[in-house]
């Protein structure tokens, strides 16, 4: 999968297999799971050693709670600007897993 991102194949896959040659089946380390999740959501994860053995299973077991890009929107109405170095960066209002807003504090960015 990074191979394919990398050289820009970013289209829609309908499965993935990881196949091994051990007495266990595979499993995706953390990041692949992560690249799967950005790249291909609905991809089917066939898990298979070379004896034969075999499971097919979803990235959403294997990774149920994602991060994805959606994660990174700030809501709406909230406008943000990105301070160059040696500017004071603004104070923005945040909230709480309580919604209690708070005032986070900036000073200069440096390099």
């Amino acid at each position: 999968m990074w191979s394919a991102v990398a050289s820009g194949e970013t289209k829609d896959y309908d499965a993935i297999a990881i196949v091994i040659d051990d007495d266990r089946l595979p499993t995706p380390c953390g990041a692949c799971r992560q690249v799967l999740a950005e790249f291909a959501p609905s991809v089917r994860v066939v898990l298979a050693t070379t004896a034969g053995k075999r499971k097919v299973t979803t990235l959403t077991e294997l990774l149920p709670d994602p991060f994805l890009p959606e994660n990174l929107r700030w809501p709406s109405g909230t406008t943000r600007t990105i301070p160059t170095i040696g500017e004071k960066a603004p104070v923005v209002t945040a909230r709480s897993t309580a919604n209690a807003a708070r005032k986070v504090p900036s000073g200069p960015i440096t390099p």
